[in-house]
């Protein structure tokens, strides 16, 4: 959906809101209507082809990373073929009100994947509060992943952010500070597929990979 001045209202109403909280706010929302300056990288060792979102029981919500792995390139590596280490990080931005928005991260770390894998992440939010927030079972006002390996970033790909901010650096840089900056009040409630309840929850989650557990993020 694109992103016009006279369909949102947030961007012509101003409420008071603390200093540092609105200028974040301000920075964020400005990223949006900036032309898009950035472009993505054509080739990376791990690339996300897919970023899904589905409502599942108990009002649970579902976001599937899907993944294809290329040749690892990095210098020194012990075989093309394989690669360590990879961070996959997904940061989440819902609208709450006009003018607000609440923050939502999570990674993983895959201990390794073969070339031409095509494994799949899986992260959940908490059923009771989507239902308490009344949060989209679907995609979010914005999102994206981001991927490292051994810490490194990899370049992000145009698949690995939400449409409406596809292309535009400003808007992704923006996304990116404020999820890292905010989401500490709501650590938990997003979580990789390991920490979430067996049964339902999980009934749909194929084709992971193997993960490095380091923490309870």
């Amino acid at each position: 959906m694109a992103l016009t001045l006279n369909k949102f209202p947030l961007f012509s109403m101003q409420i008071p809101l603390k200093l540092q909280a609105k200028s974040r706010l301000f920075i964020f929302l400005t990223a949006f209507i900036l032309a898009p300056l950035g472009h993505f990288a054509q080739a990376a060792p791990v690339e996300v082809q897919n970023v899904n979102f589905r409502g599942i029981g108990n009002d649970w919500v579902q976001v599937e990373v899907q993944l294809l792995v290329g040749e690892n390139t990095a210098e020194g590596a012990r075989d093309r073929n394989f690669i360590q280490n990879v961070g996959v990080e997904v940061l989440l931005a819902y609208q709450r009100g006009e003018n607000e928005f609440d923050y939502y991260t999570s990674e993983v770390e895959i201990l390794v994947m073969e070339r031409g894998d095509r494994p799949n992440v899986y992260f959940f939010m908490a059923g009771p509060i989507v239902k308490r927030d009344r949060l989209p079972r679907s995609e979010p006002f914005a999102f994206m992943v981001n991927l490292t390996h051994n810490g490194a970033d990899i370049p992000i790909g145009s698949r690995a952010v939400s449409s409406r901010i596809r292309g535009n650096e400003a808007a992704i840089n923006s996304l990116r500070q404020n999820a890292r900056a905010e989401a500490g009040s709501n650590e938990g409630i997003l979580m990789p597929s390991f920490f979430a309840p067996l049964g339902d929850i999980r009934a749909q989650v194929r084709g992971e990979p193997i993960y490095i557990r380091r923490d309870g993020r």
